[in-house]
């Protein structure tokens, strides 16, 4: 199965750890024209002090990771075509993103499998 990690995302993922069963990643959008570089900055944040974000979820079937997002300044981050489209979108609305594609290490560990209990109460 293709994925969207690599020794990069895994640099990425040791930066921003989300090490708390209330720790997300969010995806804080930097400003650019519609057809400029989608660049984001990944924070971390604690849910328990009710951070400000919209939500997307990722899309059902065999992913592709045909689009790139540089993070943090210099990290390169495959994912979907139609995440990227969607970020492109939202980053002229100046808010801070949550989406599994980018908050969990799905190269495994741990994240996903915490992620599994967590999102199982939430709707996304």
């Amino acid at each position: 199965m293709e994925s969207n990690t690599d020794d990069l995302s895994g640099t990425l993922y040791r930066t921003v750890p989300a090490d708390g069963p209330d720790s997300i990643r969010l995806i804080h959008l930097l400003p650019g024209a519609f057809t400029d570089e989608l660049r984001c900055t990944l924070t971390g944040a604690d849910l328990s002090t009710n951070p400000h974000y919209e939500a997307l979820s990722y899309v059902w079937g065999k992913p592709v990771f045909d689009a790139t997002i540089v993070c943090n300044e210099d990290i390169p981050f495959k994912i979907t075509s139609s995440l990227h489209r969607a970020l492109v979108r939202l980053r002229a609305v100046n808010e801070d993103v949550w989406s599994p594609s980018l908050d969990v290490d799905w190269r495994g560990g741990g994240e996903q499998a915490a992620d599994d209990g967590w999102a199982g109460g939430w709707e996304y």
